[in-house]
């Protein structure tokens, strides 16, 4: 007698559903969250400046990154109608960028089955388990603030996180302009909003 092996017929309708799955997973654009004051209306404001000194400065000179910040700022506030004033701005910028190494932990199914050991002897285990993989990956965090100089008081903020790998980026430069790029958009988001 031959056994001819057959595929289970519900793994053919699971299974595309879990490829698109993974590949949503893997494809996702960061978030970015913000946060306002009731009484924003970014049409109030015509005119900005930098808070001195700014966080990204804490060893007393201008950074590369902040440069690079203040161009793209400058940019996406002068693309709304802003203007840059530093003897009387009606706000004021401030902004943050860190990166530090988190611990990332994945679950990921194993095989419908397989031959493994799972603390009891070797088998055919069939059905569903989890295998847990963990690494240090690089995760930067872009916080940028608006202030209002009369009050001296936050009425915007963005903040952007996402997985950062300088050792794979050969232009980490351009990887800050495009998270301060992210979260100036949706400063102008909000502006068409009111």
């Amino acid at each position: 007698m031959r056994v001819t092996p057959t595929a289970d017929p519900r793994l053919g309708a699971i299974l595309p559903v879990l490829v698109a799955g993974l590949l949503t997973a893997c494809s996702q654009a960061p978030v970015v969250y913000t946060d306002r004051a009731a009484q924003f209306a970014p049409a109030r404001y015509a005119t900005f400046a930098f808070l001195e000194p700014l966080p990204t400065d804490e060893s007393g000179y201008t950074t590369l990154t902040t440069a690079r910040l203040k161009n793209a700022v400058t940019e996406a506030l002068v693309g709304q109608g802003w203007r840059h004033d530093e003897s009387d701005p009606d706000v004021l910028i401030s902004f943050e960028f860190r990166v530090r190494d988190v611990q990332r932990v994945v679950d990921y199914p194993t095989t419908l089955g397989a031959w493994r050991y799972h603390g009891d002897p070797w088998g055919y285990y069939a059905g569903f388990g989890y295998d847990l993989t963990s690494h240090y990956v690089r995760y930067g965090t872009l916080v940028i603030d608006i202030v209002d100089k009369a009050s001296m008081a936050q009425v915007w903020t963005g903040r952007l996180e996402q997985y950062y790998e300088p050792e794979a980026d050969t232009r980490p430069g351009e990887s800050v302009v495009a998270m301060a790029r992210a979260v100036m958009a949706d400063l102008s988001a909000a502006g068409t909003a009111n």
